[in-house]
């Protein structure tokens, strides 16, 4: 019974771990002592450490599961609490008969700000041995005993010994006085005159005894300083590789605020350290002052690093990096500069971990034996010549990353591992390599390359490769390559990175597609919703800047209903806060002035008195309705949380039984969830680009506008069952004939339509040139261009249609090289992040005729675009930060198109070849008429 009560609860254990630990405890008991358990006493030292040991045995046992979590907290604390009354006894003891006496350290400002001093080193008590205080070097040896960090790692002349004289108290019980004056003299900083410098064992003795004088007890401390000298200096300057002058300036007057862009910079070593939380406090005094800012995991396997350092400061981090031994020769991976203004990382982290790459691997390898590296430009040609060779001969591919990195980009050829985490990659590996020879040669890549250290060394050491390599420097390194060299790269898409900007362009190819319409998208997100039910490891997912735009960030629109729900409850919180602050407020003010009510006037006392309790009241029934309103938007929140996890549920992200008391509300949900083609329907019915329910004058116009042609309205119709998702992105009703009735204003014949999706405005464009007339019409994505090629061939007028499948701007250049028409009128509607770029070629290549007209769809881009224009520049970076740092990157990327179409707008109204207007139709219909 006595043994059972150290077991307390299992939090969460299920009946089979609830065994396991049953029978670890059986094993324990087998040694037990057989009489009644009682806790041990600190007079009995052998049964004490005997129960600390059976206790610790226990907790190693159930700790090899991660589900058992054993709570002994009450049990450790005891524990503690006897060990350290029992310490304190003997100290006093041996204070009492003079074997021990107190001596207060402190060290000087410089060493607590260099060395990033904990608070406790202002001032530490030790007790020392009374020979210890009679020598100078022996006093050292005892401090450094007693204080490793620092001292132990600093040489003998980076610091002096110094005594701080003390006033005479008559006894002990102004000790907290003394200490309060002791902390007021470091606050101001300790002047070299205020202090007595130990130099010799005399004066060591000296000073003590005058310490012990000043209590009348006898027993006085002596106050040591640690005082930092030139050695000091020296120290940190060969420590960081670089000097700091007196007034913190830097080498050349360089300043980290001055640098106009960051450089990425990574590297990684898997090389034994002896000390990894010195070699981390070392780095963080070295790269602090620079402006350095990233995450560094330091561990007794390696260290690994990625940082963002502004460029000006470059060659002052590599001498830190060359300074410190553990780092010499080590390959400093540097990325593409980025703008100063969009910082990567927000702070600089530096941790000493257990590893610095948690691999799960029972036991570790020799990770210097792990193949071969090969340069960017060896790798580039292999990947090259494999996807030339017969699927036999050629070399294994494998790419090295998680699931979430290769979904958005991989080598040209590569086989995905699709793992979760990096412990995954094992198993996978043994599946991936099955059946294949040994004697076959394995190309491995990752993001930086550290991944491929251990992977290769695992290929190699228990699988029994022998030919294996990996490319040196990883994705990182070669996108430089290919970027310098100018080659076409054999990585398709994005290189997902582990900074706040999730990814890297080095392909022009869009692998992935948006979870909420299906279009092509790459940009990697969290969702804005802070209490998405996604589980950790699905928590990112891909979405394009107009479902970000139209769900506020969010996965789904369940999340954004949660997350808009959850400020309007927290705005409702701060309110109710408010109120009570002031209501408390008048009551502390009214009860002072019935203090005060004999030296106030009758009259003015009834009249305050009235006011005072108009507020009260006031302010208690708006306190009452508030409260009330808050917990009407509690029980809201709370069932915007349970659709959350409807929706998600329905994704097949939540784990079994996770979902349970959901699920006759997820059956009633599904009963009740429209089709495909309704909930599509319904979205070009009843929504605008903007995702808002469209306001009356909208809806107005469009019920008096002409009626839409019966063929018309089944092709927004098949649109809708076809791509239900993305039926959001075909031209209005209103639009599209708006523009239809420009042709017919303007007599138009030749028309160009850059962006076609399923043909919708093309054939109103059609309708309105007439039988002499021609559209022609671009569109890049296979997919919607062959519902487009359907739609256009079952229509009446569809042979007015010429539809050409490619590349907007190739396509431009051969009607430049092949056409000498000029068109009457351009409708652009693709690239939103190339409209400059299509202005400029239209322009120069005289594409459009004089007189001609150039209607630009989506230039308020949602009402983005004026949204960010209406903020300082200070205000766009830090909400720039903001988003960053929450890890939305897809309202990230909605603010890059949005920039792109304000520097687009701009370019528009500054060429005085055109004439500008821009109407606030839907999404924003700018004309630009070419006047010369």
């Amino acid at each position: 019974g006595g043994w059972s009560s150290m077991l307390h609860r299992l939090n969460k254990c299920h009946v089979y771990f609830g065994l396991l630990a049953l029978s670890l405890l059986g094993s324990v008991l087998a040694f037990a002592p057989t009489q009644p358990w009682s806790p041990p006493s600190m007079a009995e030292p052998q049964r004490l450490a005997r129960f600390s040991s059976t206790l610790q045995r226990i907790r190693v046992g159930l700790s090899r599961n991660p589900r058992v979590t054993l709570r002994c907290a009450a049990v450790d604390v005891d524990l503690r609490n006897k060990e350290r009354r029992e310490k304190n006894l003997e100290i006093a003891r041996r204070v009492a008969i003079g074997e021990l006496r107190p001596i207060v350290v402190s060290f000087s400002p410089a060493f607590r700000k260099e060395l990033k001093l904990a608070k406790r080193f202002k001032h530490t008590r030790l007790f020392l041995e009374l020979e210890e205080l009679q020598s100078l070097r022996a006093l050292k040896q005892a401090l450094i005993r007693e204080l490793p960090h620092p001292l132990a790692s600093l040489p003998e002349d980076a610091y002096r010994l110094a005594v701080r004289p003390t006033q005479a108290m008559g006894s002990v019980d102004n000790v907290e006085e003394e200490e309060e004056e002791v902390d007021e003299g470091q606050d101001r900083g300790d002047e070299e005159g205020n202090l007595l410098f130990v130099e010799t064992d005399e004066e060591l003795v000296r000073l003590f005894a005058e310490a012990q004088q000043v209590r009348s007890s006898g027993i006085g401390k002596l106050r040591l300083q640690v005082v930092d000298t030139a050695g000091f200096s020296a120290y940190l300057e060969e420590k960081r590789g670089y000097a700091i002058a007196a007034d913190g300036a830097l080498p050349n007057g360089l300043r980290p605020e001055e640098a106009e862009q960051w450089i990425m910079v990574s590297f990684y070593r898997l090389h034994p350290l002896q000390d990894p939380e010195d070699l981390a406090r070392r780095l963080r005094a070295a790269w602090e002052p620079l402006g350095v800012l990233g995450r560094v995991y330091v561990a007794r396997e390696g260290i690994n690093a990625q940082v963002s350092v502004p460029d000006n400061m470059l060659e002052l981090f590599k001498q830190t990096v060359t300074a410190h031994s553990e780092l010499d020769g080590v390959y400093l991976n540097c990325d593409e500069p980025l703008s100063k203004e969009y910082a990567p990382f927000s702070k600089l982290q530096i941790k000493p971990r257990k590893h610095v790459l948690a691999d799960g691997l029972p036991r570790s390898l020799d990770w210097r034996e792990n193949g071969a590296k090969l340069s960017p430009a060896e790798w580039h040609s292999k990947v090259e010549q494999l996807n030339k060779e017969e699927e036999g001969a050629k070399p294994i591919l494998i790419d090295i990353r998680n699931f979430y990195e290769s979904e958005v980009g991989l080598f040209k050829g590569a086989k995905a591992l699709d793992t979760v985490t990096f412990r995954d990659t094992w198993d996978a590996l043994k599946e991936t390599l099955k059946g294949v020879s040994k004697e076959k040669e394995i190309l491995t890549y990752c993001t930086g390359g550290i991944r491929c250290e251990k992977a290769n060394a695992y290929i190699i050491q228990e699988l029994g490769y022998k030919n294996v390599s990996a490319l040196r420097g990883g994705i990182v390194n070669y996108a430089q390559y290919v970027k310098e060299k100018q080659l076409r790269s054999q990585f398709l898409g994005v290189n997902h990175v582990f900074d706040q900007r999730l990814g890297q362009r080095v392909g022009e190819e869009v692998l992935s597609r948006c979870i909420n319409c299906g279009c092509s998208s790459d940009v990697q997100t969290d969702c804005a919703n802070t209490h998405c039910p996604r589980p950790f490891a699905r928590r990112r997912y891909i979405q394009c800047q107009e479902c970000a735009i139209r769900q506020d960030g969010c996965c789904c629109s369940e999340c954004a209903d949660e997350k808009k729900a959850r400020e309007q409850r927290d705005e409702t919180q701060r309110r109710l806060e408010e109120l009570q602050v002031s209501l408390r407020r008048e009551l502390r003010s009214r009860k002072k002035s019935k203090d005060t009510a004999a030296e106030a006037a009758e009259e003015e006392e009834q009249r305050l008195a009235a006011l005072s309790e108009g507020r009260i009241a006031r302010l208690e029934g708006e306190v009452v309705v508030t409260r009330k309103k808050l917990e009407e938007e509690e029980k809201a929140l709370e069932a915007c949380h349970a659709k959350s996890l409807v929706a998600i549920s329905r994704l097949g992200l939540l784990p079994n039984g996770e979902f349970s008391e959901f699920e006759e509300e997820e059956g009633r949900s599904k009963s009740e969830e429209p089709s495909d083609a309704d909930r599509g329907a319904r979205t070009l019915d009843e929504r605008n680009h903007l995702g808002q329910e469209h306001d009356l004058n909208a809806k107005y116009a469009e019920e008096h506008s002409s009626a839409e042609h019966p063929y018309l309205q089944r092709v927004r119709e098949e649109t809708a069952r076809a791509l239900p998702q993305r039926a959001h992105m075909m031209s209005g009703v209103v639009q599209a004939k708006f523009i239809a009735s420009l042709i017919a204003m303007m007599n138009a014949k030749q028309v160009l339509e850059l962006g076609c999706f399923t043909g919708y405005t093309a054939l109103c464009m059609a309708a309105a040139v007439g039988e002499e007339g021609k559209v022609t019409s671009l569109e890049r994505d296979c997919e919607v261009a062959a519902i487009a090629k359907n739609n256009i061939e079952m229509c009446p007028w569809g042979k007015r249609v010429e539809l050409i499948q490619g590349d907007a701007l190739d396509v431009l250049d051969e009607l430049t090289g092949t056409r000498t028409r000029e068109f009457d009128l351009i409708f652009l509607d693709a690239n939103k992040k190339q409209y400059s770029t299509y202005f400029t070629r239209i322009m120069e290549k005289e594409l459009l005729r004089v007189g001609g007209v150039l209607v630009v769809d989506n230039t308020l881009w949602k009402g983005r675009v004026a949204e960010l224009y209406s903020l300082s520049q200070t205000e766009r970076v830090e909400r720039n930060k903001e988003l960053q740092r929450k890890g939305v990157m897809s309202l990230v990327a909605a603010d890059k198109y949005a920039e792109a179409m304000h520097a687009f707008n701009q370019l528009v109204r500054g060429d005085a070849r055109v004439e500008v207007v821009m109407l606030p139709v839907r999404d924003g219909l700018t004309l630009i008429r070419r006047i010369q």
